[in-house]
């Protein structure tokens, strides 16, 4: 298995499906998109084409 790891490159519907899927309730998209723009700087980790973790300041 190979994995990548991305800077700056999270996108709202990712972020949304990570916390979902973590069992955090899921979020309006609009305010996702406009918290993403306020980070300084995000990084994606990114198998086989599907977005597996991030963190983000």
């Amino acid at each position: 298995m190979e994995y990548k790891l991305i800077d700056n490159q999270l996108k709202a519907e990712d972020f949304i499906k990570l916390k979902v899927s973590a069992g955090f309730r899921e979020r309006p998209a609009e305010l996702v998109e406009k918290a993403l723009k306020n980070n300084l700087y995000d990084v994606v980790a990114v198998t086989d084409g599907e977005v597996i973790g991030t963190t983000s300041t």
